[in-house]
């Protein structure tokens, strides 16, 4: 038990150095600015990648802005299937940082926030299903990915289930990405209303499922 608080402390301070060393820069950074002045495409891509990747430590990264960027530089297709590469490692680092710092050591960060105390209550280690529903409401993103790990849930099944969950929200900003930075086509702008509307309208029903016990029975 001791060597376990050890490392949830060294893994605490570890994470604390790094937004201590490095998070003033990267708050002060002007992440639109800094891609798309760079003449070279491939750093630009690479560093909107890394960004999404660490975003997992440094949550305030503006996660919406990156998937855009990545609409705007990439094609739709290709753009989703690499922000869904990055948030596999995005997830899988945060997954690993909940499940090392533990369930009991988690617990104590969140009192504040309702909604993860909500989560902890679901028992997501056995019911996983509510994880797609999770990834598909408006929560932050890192914060869940390590009170789930801290849980632990079987890790392929969490990967999987979020991505997918995620998917919808992906396919909105990529188009707006693509749409912004592109020539206009009538089927982006349809493709984008279909998924869209899609998204809102499963937003509202598992709303409506997170809110109502007479139904969660």
């Amino acid at each position: 038990m001791k060597k376990k608080y050890i490392y949830q402390i060294l893994l605490a301070l570890i994470i604390l150095a790094l937004l201590f060393s490095f998070g003033r820069d990267l708050i002060e950074l002007d992440i639109e600015e800094f891609v798309l002045e760079t003449e070279n495409h491939f750093r630009s891509i690479t560093t909107i990648f890394l960004l999404l990747v660490i975003k997992a430590v440094f949550f305030f990264l503006p996660g919406p802005v990156l998937y855009t960027l990545f609409g705007m530089l990439l094609s739709p297709s290709l753009a989703f299937l690499t922000i869904c590469g990055a948030l596999f490692l995005n997830f899988s680092l945060a997954y690993f940082i909940g499940f090392l710092l533990g369930y009991d050591f988690v617990k104590k960060f969140i009192k504040k926030s309702d909604k993860l105390q909500e989560i902890f209550a679901l028992n997501p280690r056995d019911n996983p299903e509510l994880v797609f529903l999770i990834r598909l409401l408006p929560l932050p993103l890192e914060p869940v990915s390590i009170t789930l790990g801290s849980t632990g849930i079987e890790y392929w099944k969490y990967i999987i289930i979020s991505l997918l969950g995620m998917a919808p929200k992906l396919l909105i900003y990529v188009l707006i990405g693509h749409i912004l930075f592109h020539s206009v086509t009538t089927v982006a702008i349809v493709a984008f209303l279909i998924i869209l509307f899609s998204w809102l309208a499963a937003v509202l029903f598992f709303k409506n499922y997170w809110y109502n016990p007479t139904i969660k029975k």
